[in-house]
C-alpha cells in the first residue's frame, strides 16, 4: 500500500491509501490510534473502515451504525470506535457521499 496526499479543498488535506488493485482509500479521521477510511469501488452502502496496526473493522453507517466485520479488535476497542463513529456520523456520511461522486 502506498500513501499519497490530497491537498484539494474538497477533502481538506487527508491521506489516501492506494491499494494493490489501484483503488483509493481516503482517510477521514485519525483519533485515539484508530484510522477511519473507505475503499473506492467497494460498495454503495454507506460505511467506514477502521484500522489500528494489523487490526481491521468495518461499520455500516446506514440505516443504523452496525458492526459488519471485525478482525482483531477487542470489545473495549470496538466500544471506543463506536463512540467515535457516533460523534462523527454525519461528517463520515457527507465525506463518503462526496468521495463516491
Amino acid at each position: 500500500m502506498i500513501k499519497s496526499f490530497d491537498n484539494s479543498e474538497k477533502y481538506n488535506t487527508f491521506v489516501r491509501y492506494i491499494n494493490k488493485d489501484n483503488t483509493m482509500s481516503p482517510k477521514f479521521l485519525d483519533q485515539n490510534g484508530f484510522s477511519f477510511h473507505i475503499f473506492s469501488r467497494e460498495e454503495d452502502r454507506c460505511h467506514v473502515h477502521i484500522r489500528a496496526g494489523s487490526k481491521k473493522a468495518k461499520y455500516w453507517l446506514e440505516p443504523t451504525i452496525e458492526l459488519s466485520e471485525n478482525k482483531g479488535f477487542k470489545q473495549h476497542e470496538l466500544s471506543k470506535i463506536e463512540k467515535i463513529i457516533t460523534e462523527n456520523e454525519q461528517d463520515f456520511k457527507t465525506k463518503f457521499n462526496q468521495h463516491l461522486r
